[in-house]
């Protein structure tokens, strides 16, 4: 995969075919883009950051976000936050979020490390955690911990995961390096099991799509200590190094939080396997097929003469369920020229996000007009000559046929009354045998 900073987080192409993800909210408890003005953190407008320690490098809001394929949050502006490594007091910042007390909860974001410079070495099992949960009550009981070192090879580094701190239960270490300067999907868990010293941290870099939890890259038992009676905080943390300048939380740029109770959520859920527009008919035929839908509300096509001002065609609910699911949509309202097609994929609770714009050329064959330039109680249309089975229809906005006429042999012009229709914009479609034109007009 190919990773980058990007000015928006987009959805990307991931192979010859056209793939798309899409989030599904249903167990979403905190999305966290960082759309605030540049500042600090913990006194951004707005914010749900609150600074817990430190007073040396406060943690800033910056220019530029971060991007990875099929990973989708909400971003309205380009921004993401930077750690820093140090040998003084710096901040530490804690976000709220609704208090689990069961279950797991996994909190997944977008890192790059830009910098291996004060990370322990990689025969170390000893370092610095930079992110990690906490229960709701504490600023200090970090639980599942996010560890940075040195890699095996130049620049690179690795990522681990404890449930406590590393002197009473040892970092798992995910077996790979990881590139500076790349940006990484990472997601951890925290697993609150019933009972004493068994309760796990878990850590995947980079996984596959899976709409079920996969086996863990890295995992860590509690093993002593007091086990939190809930996780009901995510934490961003800097330390420095008091020995030799090694050991210090990684210089990193992090980006789209997603924390949630489920796995399918928080990494990469809701596939749109593949939409393509063709001509059926010199109609466009827009196909779309999802994978593991999840609370999803529905499907709204929207076409667009420019590539950039789209309006609704039509809404198909949505089916739902794991399996694939097939959609389709003809578009008979669609003018002659290039036209272009996308996909708002809307959740139950509003969200949504786009597929790609897919271009179609509808040919014009059929003469179509409109005597005069307002419309108000008749429809004057002048055609070609109609044959057998000749029919004028009026489509509203929403893509509903609200009139249709049939026409007589030969004919040349036909009246249509549209008195009863409310004022808008319409579509007029002309089918004449094998053939259709379309044009559009507004009624007064």
């Amino acid at each position: 995969m190919h990773q980058t900073k990007k000015v928006m987080k987009k959805i990307f192409t991931l192979s010859m075919f056209s793939v798309f993800t899409l989030t599904a909210f249903s167990q979403r408890i905190l999305t966290e883009d960082f759309n605030y003005n540049t500042g600090l953190l913990s006194g951004v407008s707005g914010g749900v950051w609150d600074s817990t320690s430190g007073t040396g490098k406060l943690i800033p809001v910056v220019t530029g976000n971060l991007s990875y394929t099929g990973y989708i949050t909400n971003p309205t502006l380009s921004r993401s936050v930077t750690l820093d490594t140090s040998t003084s007091s710096a901040e530490d910042v804690k976000a709220d979020f609704t208090p689990q007390t069961s279950g797991t909860v996994y909190a997944s974001l977008l890192l790059d490390i830009t910098s291996d410079n004060f990370l322990n070495d990689n025969t170390k099992d000893s370092a610095e955690y930079f992110v990690s949960f906490l229960p709701s009550t504490s600023t200090t009981s970090y639980s599942g911990r996010l560890y940075a070192r040195k890699g095996s090879a130049a620049g690179t580094f690795n990522l681990g995961i404890s449930t406590a701190k590393y002197s009473s239960t040892a970092i798992s270490w995910v077996n790979k390096n990881f590139t500076i300067g790349a940006t990484n999907l990472v997601t951890i868990a925290y697993q609150i099991i019933s009972g004493a010293n068994n309760d796990v941290a878990k850590l995947w870099v980079n996984p596959t799509y899976s709409a079920t939890e996969p086996t863990p890259q890295a995992s860590s038992t509690y093993s002593t200590g007091s086990e939190p009676s809930d996780i009901g905080r995510l934490a961003l943390r800097q330390s420095g190094s008091t020995s030799g300048g090694l050991s210090s939380t990684p210089k990193c740029i992090i980006d789209a939080i997603k924390i949630s109770t489920t796995w399918a959520d928080a990494s990469l859920p809701v596939t749109l396997k593949s939409f393509t527009a063709s001509l059926q008919n010199n109609k466009p035929l827009l196909q779309w097929i999802t994978t593991n839908e999840i609370n999803m509300n529905s499907y709204a096509v929207e076409r667009s003469s420019d590539a950039k001002n789209y309006t609704a065609v039509t809404t198909i609910a949505a089916k739902n369920g794991v399996s694939e699911n097939t959609y389709s949509y003809t578009d008979i309202a669609a003018l002659n020229g290039t036209i272009w097609y996308r996909i708002k994929m809307v959740d139950n609770d509003g969200s949504f996000v786009y597929s790609n714009a897919q271009p179609v050329s509808v040919k014009g064959i059929l003469q179509l007009a409109i005597k005069g330039n307002l419309v108000q109680n008749s429809l004057i249309v002048n055609h070609s000559a109609s044959v057998a089975g000749a029919v004028l229809q009026v489509i509203n906005a929403n893509g509903v046929v609200v009139l249709k006429q049939s026409l007589a042999n030969n004919a040349t012009e036909t009246t249509i009354n549209v008195s009863s229709l409310a004022s808008g914009s319409y579509y007029l479609v002309y089918s004449n045998g094998s053939e259709t034109a379309s044009t559009k007009f507004i009624k007064q």
